[in-house]
């Protein structure tokens, strides 16, 4: 999210026409203000720096003006008067969410369930000067998360995960994982993110390599800051809504030969670090956590829970995976925060060293 002042009309169109330069076709923005606030004023710098040429008006009567474009067209709709479902489904909004038209759609409240889940939003507020305005425009962070069985990505904005895609699935990372992100981006676009948050480790080699070679790419690509997940304490921080203040909480991700990957968190306002990522077997993470009231979280939680014989709790299974979407929300943070890494300095956190098997003879 960022903040903006405008003190002039001018100013707010150039607004506009910086917001433009990060807009391609598919794009929606959703502008959000009382009268007079200059929703319009916006839209015609939208258009003037996406190459419209002639007049833009309000379309509060005719409810959509369409301004050629070079890449097709603008469609200008301004749902004002509309109060009932059936004169929006008239409308046919959603014929204009395509690869060769961007939506710029005024009192979106009216399509709040039909709203692409990527838009721009931009609300528009008087300021303490008659001419000044106060500009918010939301864009979000684009979360991958490879390091486990879940392949995902997921746009988030303002601590709120506007689309979450993903799979759960062996092997299909490095063949599911840009279909995913084009999904969670539907109707937003890359150049409109604020920065690319990736789970970085520890978790499969394999997965891990994908994840972070996908986002050092969009990263490079599209000039984007990049931030590096802990996938450790992105799975604590789904368990810490389930866990109790004080209590432990204690990810576990397959590590192979054995062992598991694992790190200790204590849930104060939220999952705290009181370890560093380690690998181990579980019933040497037992032993640590032996006498305390502890919550397994993570795919390796049941390992947990069976080699204690059932003397230990762990999350509910749609709790303990990790998701694209924390790995946005707490991107998002982290970026807030100036926790970004150069893309060609990130490596994945791998914590072991890697082995090929030996062919068998």
């Amino acid at each position: 999210m960022k903040l903006f002042t405008t003190h002039s009309p001018g100013e707010t169109v150039a607004l506009g026409r910086a917001l433009a330069a990060e807009l391609v076709p598919g794009d929606v923005v959703a502008l959000s203000g009382t009268l007079g606030s200059g929703k319009t004023v916006f839209v015609r710098g939208l258009c003037e720096g996406l190459g419209v040429s002639g007049r833009v008006s309000s379309p509060t009567f005719t409810l959509i003006n369409e301004y050629p474009a070079p890449f097709g067209k603008v469609a200008h709709v301004d749902l004002y008067r509309i109060r009932r479902e059936t004169e929006l489904a008239e409308l046919g909004i959603e014929e204009y969410f395509n690869d060769q038209c961007i939506t710029c759609i005024e009192w979106p409240e009216a399509l709040v369930e039909h709203l692409p889940s990527g838009a721009v939003r931009v609300s528009i507020a008087h300021g303490p000067g008659e001419t000044e305005r106060t500009i918010t425009i939301e864009r979000g962070v684009l979360g991958i998360e490879t390091a486990t069985l879940v392949c995902g990505a997921a746009l988030s904005d303002d601590g709120r995960v506007l689309a979450d895609r993903w799979v759960e699935l062996r092997n299909v990372h490095a063949e599911r994982l840009m279909s995913l992100v084009d999904e969670a981006l539907r109707g937003v676009g890359l150049p409109a993110v604020d920065a690319i948050a990736v789970s970085a480790g520890p978790g499969s080699f394999t997965g891990l390599r994908v994840g972070v070679s996908v986002a050092k790419g969009l990263a490079f690509a599209a000039g984007k800051p990049l931030v590096a997940v802990p996938t450790l304490t992105a799975i604590a921080e789904r368990a810490a809504r389930e866990s109790v203040e004080g209590e432990l909480i204690v990810p576990l991700l397959d590590a192979r030969q054995g062992e598991v990957y694992y790190q200790l968190f204590r849930r104060e306002k939220g999952a705290v670090a009181c370890g560093e990522p380690a690998a181990g077997r579980v019933d040497e993470v037992l032993a640590q956590v032996a006498g305390k009231d502890v919550l397994f979280t993570g795919e390796a939680a049941a390992r947990a829970v069976e080699a204690a014989g059932g003397a230990v709790r762990s999350a509910e299974k749609a709790i303990a995976r990790c998701s694209a979407g924390m790995i946005a929300l707490l991107g998002e943070m982290m970026a807030r925060d100036g926790l970004t890494v150069e893309p060609g300095l990130l490596e994945p956190r791998y914590i072991k060293e890697f082995f090929l098997k030996a062919p068998h003879s």
